[in-house]
């Protein structure tokens, strides 16, 4: 991989990031066209009824609309899940017991997830949910691969336990993981006033804290309780970790306690004065004076570094806002509507009462989308992407996206995040991703004329085979951005500059493979089987209109590397976590493993593609935080596989 050029671009992602989301001069809400939009019966998209747009400007060199070069003939293959027999079975006990009735949720939004951004309930839609048998036993069959998975287990009697670094092969029945369970931290105190008074049904959120946020209430993973007559509160059993807790009662300020720490496995008791609520109210308006009905007002105070008090209200239809929450103090207010840029209102105290705010229109855009004759699309996806200075890509702008249906003329509108100069990307079933010519637009302006033209976009063709060169059934193909990676990090990137296609397709029974509606971009292309050793090949250029035929790629067996974690006393330590990373410069690709082991210590890696690895093993959570960086640095080995051996590689990890 070429470090340095995926560094800027990662930077250049963040910006745009950055920029389209957070307060400042240029802080924006990014989203569909705002209140001062009508729809158009039948056409799914939206009317202004303002002033006259300004006119898109077409290149002189246009030439009108292209033509697009005929698709070539298809080929038979097989349906992207069509062969999923990935599975993770286990137990959770106690006590050396199986645990009967616990919950086992497989998540992608594990710990590891959350140290890039708070996780939300919306994220956490996909998560498979078990419920142990009398043995305590679970299993999730037809598990997507993937390389970040965590386990989290609970119980209402018992602490909660997350087992993460799961990764998940292709083919790969993944058995014996054991998650244990503790009686867990009895998290307990008392709600009062300022005058020492308990506070009767205060509701009392506790989420798992990241990045000094609480989760998001929809999480699956927030406890919620109220607090008695005598203000007295508990969360029976709560595990080790770090939290944050939002108090909240009627006539009183909400407060959020950030940065909980709960472990071992005695009592926490943290107490709580709510100070009584006051209010803050005002009109949000539009630049012509209009009231704004359904904008988002957020309020923000930090008391100190432990204690925090945010709230959200919604304007009703006369734009008016009331904060009822608020303890005594001086706040930050955000305004956020749609079709609107995001405005900001520093140092509000508590008491004030008329506060006007006036939002600025966001840049509005409207154009049409046709196929390559020319005709308009009904059903289609648009979204913004800003151009890469110093590149010849673009990025596309979070949360910009917007679905037309059944629109008669192609039509679509926008509304930008920002000024500046931007791109429209426009994609259906039938096409490749396709891209409008780049445009220039300002606050307050109306731009139309844009029109984006879709493609049939290139073909990527294969055959992927064995070392006797018969054809592989059933290899998943996937294309990437060629400087992908696969890891939490790159995943977790709100965009990447990038205009490669995602697409992912199975061999047929020839070994046959064939991906269409690639945009013109540089591709890597993942080829995985459960019987093989992964390969990827980067570099792959993809042109509009034409067809690509890959060398024949031929899938190795790899190698096996097994062994046994033994723990200080010499046993087998279950659960512990072993990583096995390519080292790097020895190939184009990144390859970085990780497994646990099962009850007995033992652990398999299988289809080691050949090269020379960093090998090492770490036990399952303590108490210390820095336990896990001092077995990684202990155990840190150097190993060198070749196609087809076996090698055994032991772990002992002592205090």
């Amino acid at each position: 991989m070429r470090q340095l050029p995926v560094l800027v671009l990662v930077v250049a992602a963040l910006g745009v990031f950055y920029l389209a989301f957070f307060s400042g001069e240029d802080s924006t809400q990014p989203g569909p066209v705002g209140p001062q939009l009508t729809t158009s019966e039948g056409s799914g998209v939206s009317t202004v009824q303002d002033e006259p747009p300004t006119e898109l400007q077409k290149p002189s060199n246009s030439g009108g609309l292209a033509e697009v070069p005929a698709a070539v003939d298809r080929l038979t293959v097989e349906t992207p899940h069509a062969i999923l027999a990935n599975s993770i079975s286990g137990r959770v006990v106690a006590g050396g017991k199986g645990v009967k009735g616990a919950t086992v949720t497989l998540t992608k939004f594990g710990r590891m997830a959350s140290l890039f951004g708070p996780v939300s309930g919306n994220q956490r839609e996909e998560d498979r949910v078990k419920e142990t048998d009398k043995n305590g036993e679970f299993v999730f069959r037809n598990v997507e691969t993937y390389t970040e998975l965590s386990l989290i287990a609970k119980h209402p009697e018992l602490g909660r336990k997350e087992e993460g670094n799961l990764q998940i092969a292709e083919g790969e029945a993944r058995e014996g993981l054991v998650i244990t369970l503790g009686d867990g931290v009895r998290l307990h105190g008392r709600v009062n006033d300022t005058s020492g008074n308990p506070i009767s049904g205060a509701s009392l959120l506790l989420g798992m804290a990241n990045l000094g946020s609480i989760s998001d209430d929809g999480s699956p993973d927030t406890l919620s309780t109220t607090s008695t007559p005598d203000g007295s509160y508990e969360f029976a059993s709560v595990g080790n970790g770090n939290y944050s807790m939002t108090v909240q009662a009627e006539g009183f300020g909400r407060v959020t306690i950030q940065q909980m720490n709960v472990t071992g496995q005695a009592a926490v008791q943290r107490d709580v004065i709510l100070d009584v609520a006051y209010m803050i109210g005002g009109t949000v308006l539009s630049e012509d004076g209009r009231p704004l009905a359904k904008a988002t007002v957020q309020a923000f105070s930090m008391t100190n570094r432990a204690e925090t008090t945010r709230s959200a209200v919604e304007t009703n239809a006369a734009g008016e806002f009331l904060f009822s929450d608020v303890s005594e103090g001086v706040y930050t207010l955000m305004f956020i509507a749609e079709g609107f840029k995001n405005e900001r209102e520093p140092r509000v105290e508590t008491g004030e009462m008329g506060l006007n705010k006036t939002m600025t229109p966001l840049p509005q855009i409207r154009g049409r989308v046709v196929d390559g004759l020319g005709e308009p699309v009904a059903n289609f996806t648009v979204l913004l992407r800003n151009p890469v200075q110093g590149t010849e890509t673009t990025m596309a702008m979070p949360d910009t996206a917007k679905n037309v249906k059944n629109s008669k003329d192609g039509a679509f509108a926008l509304s930008c995040p920002n000024h500046g100069t931007f791109v429209v990307e426009a994609k259906d079933d039938k096409h490749a991703p396709s891209f409008s010519e780049p445009f220039e637009i300002v606050y307050g302006q109306e731009l139309t004329g844009v029109v984006v033209q879709l493609s049939e976009g290139g073909i990527l063709r294969g055959r992927v085979v064995d070392a006797k060169g018969e054809g592989i059934r059933g290899a998943r193909i996937k294309t990437h951005d060629t400087e992908y990676s696969d890891d939490p990090f790159w995943r977790s990137l709100p965009a990447f500059p990038s205009e490669a296609t995602e697409k992912e397709v199975r061999t047929n029974a020839s070994g046959d493979f064939e991906i269409t509606g690639l945009s013109a971009a540089t591709y890597q292309v993942d080829v995985r089987h459960a019987k093989f050793a992964q390969t990827i090949k980067t570099g792959v250029v993809i042109v509009d209109g034409d067809m690509v035929e890959l060398p024949e790629i031929q899938l190795a067996a790899g190698a096996t590397i097994s062994g046994t974690v033994h723990g200080p006393s010499g046993a087998g330590l279950s659960g512990a976590m072993v990583q096995l990373q390519l080292e790097g410069g020895a190939q184009d690709f990144q390859v970085n493993l990780t497994t646990r082991t099962d009850a007995q210590g033992r652990y398999t890696f299988s289809h080691v593609p050949s090269g020379s690895y960093h090998i090492h093993a770490q036990r399952r959570g303590s108490d210390n935080p820095f336990q896990g960086s001092l077995d990684l640095q202990k155990t840190k080995k150097r190993i060198s596989v070749n196609e087809g051996d076996s090698y055994v590689q032991e772990f002992n990890i002592s205090n």
